[in-house]
């Protein structure tokens, strides 16, 4: 595949980190991440997430779900896949229940094929295909792994909570009593992620990078 045939509908984001472009492949519209102008000496990290967010989307193969992500080409400078049809949960504010067990199935379906999302606490990440359809996007930080460790299910955990986290932003009315349970008992090493190791997160990616990951709204699809 020779990526530069694509035809490019859109430019939706681009940073140091090089761009997002919507492009159309054999008339199906597609995403691409293309690192080629990515600041030089940001290009070694550019092109280590692209390869893990690669890896991550080929585990999600297994799981066959088309509100996940698939690969669909993994070359040099450029990570391409499947587009999804949908508005982020930011505009959509779903107030449907529905909608957020179906987002808790692909969940389920997601954490057994071995892989944690690590960034659902941003409404930008979910998508809202219809009212009782979710799709969840975005996963350069995102891992994979054939072991299940306390890393991993504290990860799990997680994911699950910011999904809960989600409902009771938008459809408080519906929460239940072992949701709320969750969303008020946050771990030991969730508080301590919070307190000091996001901090730290947010000023490299905001003010020495000048990236925001709240922006991946247009491109979320």
């Amino acid at each position: 595949m020779n990526p530069s045939e694509l035809k490019v509908i859109a430019t939706l984001k681009e940073d140091a980190f090089g761009k997002i472009e919507l492009r159309e492949l054999e008339g199906e519209q597609v995403i691409c991440r293309d690192y080629t102008d990515a600041t030089p000496w940001l290009r070694p990290l550019a092109r280590y997430l692209a390869r893990r967010e690669a890896r991550v989307m080929q585990a999600l193969d297994t799981v066959a779900d088309k509100h996940l992500p698939h690969l669909i080409h993994f070359g040099k400078n450029i990570c391409i896949r499947s587009y999804i049809e949908g508005v982020p949960l930011k505009e959509g504010k779903v107030t449907n229940p529905a909608f957020y067990d179906h987002a808790r199935e692909i969940l389920d379906r997601m954490h057994a094929a071995g892989v944690v999302h690590n960034d659902l606490e941003k409404p930008e990440n979910w998508l809202v295909i219809q009212d009782d359809v979710a799709g969840i996007i975005d996963f350069q930080l995102a891992y994979h792994s054939t072991r299940r460790g306390r890393i991993f299910n504290w990860s799990v955990g997680e994911d699950i909570r910011h999904l809960i986290k989600q409902k009771n932003r938008y459809c408080r009315e519906h929460m239940t009593e072992a949701e709320l349970q969750i969303l008020n008992n946050k771990s030991g090493f969730g508080r301590f992620w919070t307190n000091y190791v996001k901090p730290v997160y947010n000023f490299i990616t905001r003010k020495i990078f000048n990236y925001s990951d709240r922006e991946h709204s247009k491109y979320s699809r």
